[in-house]
């Protein structure tokens, strides 16, 4: 590493340990850094080095707290904090659990339709991540330049503003419970969440471990916004009291996509004929969305690292029962025993 940047990049690590610091003296115990002899092994393995490591923030998982690079720390309370409008659609999810395949969903419901419009601008600039800049250190945003500013072109969308987010519920705005936009929450079965967890930091991170011990990683919640069924769960709960949430499952999407699209149209209070229905189908088809370069991510990626080789693709099978055919029989056994402790007197429709 060439001196000047080594110097910076310590400068940065710094000046984010110490705004770690300054939050675990206010909101304390509400920030705890990841520790542990498995973390620095996770962190070892990613080539994506996180400037003042990873923490714990807030209270999901019964005060453990949600992981998130400490970079983020300085912005918890202007996300807690920011305006949130009755008009604002939000889709919220643990990562690889369908946001994507929703928001594309979403957008054009809200959008009358407008295929041509989404083919020509990425859907990461139509319905934005909320949080994703903020998660990002001052070297990520010099190689990732799209990123930079994303949290405040998010909240300047003209209305209605589409907003993605992975926070857990207690990190994300307080006035989400007051304004009550409409938010579409998405779930889905968690060995397959943790193979595609593993695809996507190969890909994104750098990750160059086996998926064993990325596995492991997700079950003890050290990876970036574990604890899964935490997330999952509270919103699981809170939809029985707030009308303004719609829970939809992955694999209620892969069975019957068009009863879906019915379902979410109708939570958004938009009218969908039969023949746009199949239109929208057909747009959503996996092998569609993986091939449309507004929502796989490849001009992006290629832009940041050069041609992308074909088995690393950001929208990968999206298949269900992907987790039982590629884990091994003890390892898919230990999941379910996870999911099991975790599920135990919820009933939430859990399917092994």
């Amino acid at each position: 590493m060439e001196p000047v940047v080594a110097a910076a990049a310590v400068a940065e690590a710094e000046a984010v340990a110490a705004a770690v610091a300054e939050a675990e003296a206010e909101l304390a115990p509400d920030v705890l850094p990841v520790g542990g002899e498995r973390a620095r092994r996770l962190a070892d393995l990613s080539a994506k080095l996180y400037p003042g490591g990873l923490v714990r923030v807030g209270s999901v998982g019964g005060g453990k707290g949600c992981v998130l690079p400490a970079a983020y720390v300085p912005h918890v309370e202007a996300v807690r904090g920011m305006a949130v409008r009755p008009d604002d659609v939000w889709v919220v999810a643990p990562p690889k659990c369908g946001t994507t395949w929703m928001q594309e969903l979403v957008w054009l419901l809200v959008n009358n339709l407008d295929f041509d419009a989404a083919k020509q601008q990425p859907l990461v600039d139509r319905f934005p991540n909320l949080e994703y800049s903020l998660l990002l250190s001052e070297a990520e945003e010099e190689r990732e330049p799209r990123a930079a500013g994303g949290f405040e072109r998010a909240q300047a969308q003209a209305a209605p503003r589409l907003l993605k987010s992975h926070l857990p519920n207690d990190l994300l705005p307080r006035q989400l419970w007051t304004a009550a936009p409409k938010i579409i929450y998405v779930a889905r079965e968690a060995k397959d969440v943790a193979v595609s967890y593993f695809h996507h930091d190969r890909l994104l991170n750098g990750y160059s471990g086996d998926q064993d011990f990325h596995f492991e990683c997700f079950m003890e919640d050290l990876l970036i916004y574990t604890p899964f069924w935490d997330h999952v769960l509270e919103f699981w709960e809170m939809r029985k009291q707030k009308p303004n949430i719609l829970f939809v499952l992955f694999e209620d999407m892969k069975k019957d996509l068009p009863a879906t699209i019915r379902k979410v149209a109708k939570f958004l209070g938009r009218e969908v004929s039969e023949a746009q229905v199949v239109g929208l189908s057909d747009h959503l088809d996996f092998h569609s969305m993986r091939d449309n370069p507004a929502v796989n991510l490849v001009p992006q990626l290629e832009a940041e690292r050069g041609p992308l080789a074909p088995e690393q693709r950001f929208l990968r099978r999206g298949e269900v029962g992907d987790g039982r055919r590629v884990m091994a029989p003890t390892t898919a056994a230990r999941l379910d025993t996870w999911s099991r402790q975790h599920l135990a007197g919820s009933d939430f429709p859990w399917r092994p």
